[in-house]
C-alpha cells in the first residue's frame, strides 16, 4: 500500500521511552489510547508537516514522519539508548502538508538516501534546501558579538578561542589547573565547543550570554569532520602571533602546532550536538584527548556517550531552589535532570567529574547537600573551585565579593571530604573514601579524589596516559565498527520475538514494522552486551599514571610547575590579598596537615581519611 497523507508516526515520551508506533492521525488527538498499538500517550499528533530520515534499522528501512516541533537528535538518543541502530541521520524537509512534501520529490531523495553506500554521511542540508529547523544558529550579530570577544567561529554552530593558560605555558610561564591536577600539557590544549547554544543562563557564566539559549539542538548541523577540521586550523591561526616572542622557544611552538587535548567547555553545551559520538571518534582517532563539561540538564545524552577521556557535569547547586537561582534553566524539570546526569555518570567506566564552581555568600554553605550530591554519583574526582570574577552586566549580578579568597576555597573543600567521611561512617550509605589530593592556587582550585580509585602503593595516580587512553579508544572504536550490527537482524525472522501487530508502508516502497524496532533494539542489545564483555571496557584505571610531588597538596610551590616560570608565579601569589596573619598562619598549617596526612596513608593505607575535629569549621 503506497504512503498516504493519511499516515505518520508518533514517537512516545512517556511511559513508553524509546518506542516507536504508527499511528493514525483520525484517531489525533488521542483520547486515551491508541487503538493501532494500544499505547496510552500525551501528545497530540497534527496534520504531518515534516518528514526526517531516521537511518536503517536491521534490515527495515525506516522513515519517521513527524510534526515539525521535533528534533531529531532526541529521536536518535532515544532509539540510540533503546539498543537500536542508528545510520544516516539529518534530513528534515518542511513543508504545509503531507502531500506538498510528495508533489516535492520527498520519496525519491529518501529512496535514494537509503539506497546510498555503507557508511555514507547523511547530506546536511541548509534552510535553502528545505531543512526544518530554526534556520543557522549562527547570525550575524552573534558572530560579531563573538569575534569581539577573541572567539573564531566554526561552521553554523561551534566555536574556538585560546586559552590564557595555552598562552602562558607557551611561552613558558605557568601552566592550568588540569596541567597540575591531570597532566595536559596546557600549550597543546584547545578549548571549543560544538554548540554554542545552551539551556542554562548561570549567573556566574563567563561568556556574559552571547550565546544563543535553547533546550534542544534544533539549528541546522555541520559535519564533525568539518569541525573539528577548522577548529584546528582556527586554533593555530590564532597562536600564531605569539610565535615570535622571545619566551616561545622552537620546540614548544612545534608541540603547540599539533594539539593533544580538546577541552570542550568554551560555551554553551557541547553535548547537545547530535553528532557529539562522532566527534569524539575523530578526536581520539587524531590522538587528541577529550575534556567534555556539561551542565547536567541533558542526562539522555549522557547516557548514550561514547568514552570521554574525561567527563564533568557541572554541580552548581546543592539543591532545587539554589540550582533555579543559579543557574536559571530553561526545563521545567532542571533539578531532575540533574539527578538523572548524576546517576547517568555513576554508571560511565571512565573517568568522571564534578565540577563544583564556589560563589561567595551565594552557593558555598550548604556543604551536606553538596556531599548527598557526591555520595549518589560517585564521582572519580571532585574539582572544588572560586568562581573568577568576569565583570559585571544587567544578567551578571556578581561583583568581586562573590569570589572566594584561596584558603577560603581550600576550607569548603576540607568540609565537604569531612561531610563525606562523616556519610561513609556512618554506613548509612555507599560512600567513597575521598582525599584531599591537590591543589593549583594560581587558579584558586582543589581537587578531591577517591583514594579506593586513585591512591595505590602510597601514591596518588591522578595523572592520565593520554596515548593509552586515545589507543584504547581507537582499538574500541574499530572493534565496535567491526562487531555484527543489527543490519544482520531480518525482521519476522526466528531471532524477532515479537510479531507486528501494525505497520505501513513509507514513501518509495519503504517499511516499517513498529514491533520489529523493539526486536531489533533487543536483538542488538543482546550482541552488544556480549561483545562488550569479549573486548572489555575502557575504565579508569587502564590509563591512570603516578602524580608528581609539585602537583600534591602541601606542595612548596602550592600546585605550580616548578619547570616554568617560578619567580614570576611567587610575584602573582605576594601580590594578592591575604587574610590575617593568624588566618594565614592556620592556612599553612592546614595544607601541611594535608600532605603529612598523605603520607601517613602511604604508611597505613587503611589508616582513616580525616578526623571531623581535625581542620576548623568556622563560618565567614
Amino acid at each position: 500500500m503506497p504512503w498516504s497523507p493519511d499516515q505518520s508516526l508518533i514517537i512516545f515520551e512517556s511511559p513508553l521511552e524509546r518506542a516507536v508506533f504508527s499511528c493514525i492521525p483520525a484517531l489525533c488527538p488521542l483520547r486515551s489510547s491508541c487503538e493501532s498499538c494500544g499505547a496510552s500517550t500525551t501528545r497530540s499528533m497534527l496534520p504531518v508537516v515534516a518528514l526526517t530520515f531516521v537511518g536503517l534499522i536491521g534490515q527495515s528501512r525506516t522513515v519517521a514522519f513527524l510534526n515539525g516541533a521535533w528534533n531529531p537528535s532526541r529521536l536518535r538518543s532515544r532509539l540510540e539508548s533503546g539498543g537500536a541502530s542508528v545510520g544516516r541521520l539529518g534530513v528534515q524537509i518542511d513543508h504545509k502538508d503531507a502531500a506538498v512534501a510528495d508533489e516535492f520529490g520527498a520519496s525519491d531523495l529518501m529512496e535514494a538516501l537509503v539506497e546510498g553506500g555503507e557508511g555514507e554521511e547523511a547530506p546536511f542540508l541548509s534552510s535553502e534546501g528545505g531543512r526544518a529547523s530554526k534556520g543557522q544558529m549562527m547570525t550575524e550579530e552573534l558572530q560579531k558579538s563573538l569575534s569581539g570577544s577573541g572567539y573564531k567561529t566554526v561552521g553554523s554552530h561551534s566555536a574556538v578561542k585560546i586559552c590564557r593558560w595555552t598562552k602562558q605555558q607557551l611561552m613558558g610561564r605557568a601552566g592550568c589547573y588540569k596541567h597540575t591536577f591531570y597532566g595536559i600539557e596546557s600549550h597543546r590544549c584547545m578549548e571549543a565547543t560544538t554548540s554554542l547554544a545552551c539551556a542554562n543562563r548561570c549567573v556566574f557564566c563567563w561568556r556574559h550570554h552571547m550565546h544563543p539559549v535553547g533546550k534542544y539542538f534544533d539549528w541546522e548541523t555541520d559535519q564533525p569532520g568539518f569541525i573539528l577540521d577548522t577548529a584546528i586550523k582556527e586554533h593555530i591561526g590564532m597562536l600564531k602571533s605569539l610565535r615570535g616572542l622571545p619566551s616561545v622557544t622552537k620546540e614548544r611552538w612545534a608541540e603547540a602546532s599539533t594539539p593533544k587535548h580538546c577541552a570542550l567547555s568554551l560555551v554553551g553545551e557541547p553535548i547537545m550536538y547530535p553528532y557529539i559520538n562522532q566527534f569524539l571518534d575523530l578526536l581520539h582517532t587524531r590522538g587528541i584527548s577529550s575534556f567534555l563539561v556539561t551542565n547536567g540538564q541533558h542526562p539522555e545524552e549522557i547516557e548514550t556517550l561514547r568514552p570521554v577521556t574525561q567527563l564533568y557535569v557541572s554541580v552548581d547547586a546543592p539543591s532545587k531552589e539554589a540550582l533555579r537561582a543559579v543557574d536559571r534553566p530553561l526545563f521545567p524539570d532542571f533539578w531532575e535532570r540533574l539527578l538523572k546526569s548524576i546517576d547517568a555518570l555513576r554508571r560511565k567506566k571512565q573517568r568522571t567529574v564534578f565540577r563544583l564552581t564556589l560563589i561567595k555568600e551565594v552557593n558555598d554553605e550548604d556543604v551536606k547537600g553538596y556531599a548527598d550530591l557526591v555520595a549518589r554519583g560517585h564521582p572519580d574526582f571532585v574539582e572544588v573551585k572560586g568562581v573568577t570574577f568576569c565583570g559585571s552586566s544587567d544578567a551578571f549580578k556578581l561583583s568581586i565579593k562573590n569570589s572566594p579568597h584561596v584558603w577560603e576555597t581550600m576550607n569548603f573543600a576540607e568540609r565537604l571530604m569531612s561531610a563525606l567521611a562523616e556519610k561513609r561512617e556512618s554506613g548509612e550509605e555507599d560512600v567513597p573514601e575521598y582525599g584531599l589530593a591537590c591543589e593549583h592556587a594560581h587558579s584558586n582550585s582543589f581537587l578531591l579524589a577517591r583514594k579506593d580509585q586513585f591512591f595505590k602503593k602510597g601514591k596518588w595516580h591522578t595523572w592520565i596516559d593520554f596515548d593509552r587512553f586515545t589507543s584504547l579508544a581507537t582499538e574500541t572504536q574499530q572493534q565496535r565498527e567491526s562487531r555484527p550490527s543489527s543490519d544482520e537482524f531480518t525482521p519476522g525472522s526466528e531471532s524477532s520475538s515479537t510479531s507486528s501487530s501494525s505497520s505501513f508502508d513509507g514513501p518509495g516502497g519503504l517499511s516499517f514494522v513498529a514491533a520489529d524496532l523493539e526486536a531489533a533494539a533487543k536483538y542488538r542489545k543482546e550482541m552488544e552486551t556480549e561483545t562488550d564483555r569479549q573486548m572489555g571496557t575502557i575504565t579508569a584505571a587502564d590509563y591512570e599514571r603516578e602524580t608528581p610531588a609539585w602537583a600534591l597538596m602541601g606542595s612548596e610551590l602550592q600546585g605550580f610547575d616548578p619547570s616554568l616560570d617560578v619567580r614570576r608565579w611567587e610575584e602573582v601569589r605576594d601580590g594578592r590579598p591575604k587574610p590575617s596573619l593568624e588566618e594565614w598562619d592556620a592556612f599553612h598549617s592546614r595544607r601541611q596537615e594535608r600532605k603529612e596526612e598523605a603520607e601517613s596513608w602511604a604508611l597505613t593505607v587503611t589508616s582513616p581519611l580525616i578526623r571531623p575535629d581535625e581542620h576548623p569549621t568556622e563560618q565567614r
